[in-house]
C-alpha cells in the first residue's frame, strides 16, 4: 500500500530478484532526478538546451490547413445566405404609392401607412448596408 508507483502483478515472481530490480530502477530514477536538477546554461556540464525544436520549422505544423478550409466554407454560406436574403427583400418590396392610393378606412388606416414607410425605408437602408458589407 505504500508503494503506489507499480500498479498491478510484479514482472517477478522470485522476490530477491523482485527486490534487485526494483532498486535498479529506483536509482536510475534517481540519477536521471539529480542530471535535471543541477542542469545549467554554460559551464562545463551545459546540459541545457532552450532552442527551437525541429518541428517549429516544418510548414505544416503550424499552419493548420483544414481549418482554413473550415473557414471559407464557412464565409462562403454566410455570403449565400447574404445573397439570398438581398434577393428576398428586392422581391418582397412594395412601393408606397400602392398603399397611399387607398383611402383610409378607420383612424388607425394613416398610423399603419406612416409605419408602412418607415419600415420600407429602414428596408432601404438596409439594403444599402448589406450591398456595402458584401461589397468588402
Amino acid at each position: 500500500m505504500a508503494d503506489r508507483g507499480r500498479v498491478g502483478v510484479d514482472r517477478l515472481q522470485n522476490p530477491y530478484l523482485h527486490k534487485l530490480v526494483v532498486q535498479q530502477n529506483q536509482g536510475h530514477h534517481q540519477r536521471k532526478l539529480n542530471e535535471i536538477r543541477f542542469r545549467k546554461k554554460g559551464g562545463h556540464h551545459d546540459t541545457l538546451d532552450n532552442s527551437n525544436p525541429e518541428s517549429r520549422e516544418l510548414s505544416h505544423v503550424w499552419y493548420n490547413a483544414k481549418r482554413n478550409e473550415f473557414m471559407n466554407l464557412r464565409e462562403q454560406d454566410i455570403n449565400n445566405v447574404n445573397h439570398f436574403l438581398l434577393e428576398g427583400i428586392a422581391r418582397n418590396k412594395v412601393t408606397l404609392a400602392q398603399h397611399v392610393a387607398v383611402p383610409p378606412k378607420a383612424l388607425t388606416a394613416l398610423t399603419r401607412i406612416r409605419r408602412l414607410e418607415e419600415i420600407t425605408r429602414d428596408n432601404e437602408v438596409i439594403k444599402i448596408l448589406l450591398l456595402l458589407v458584401l461589397a468588402f
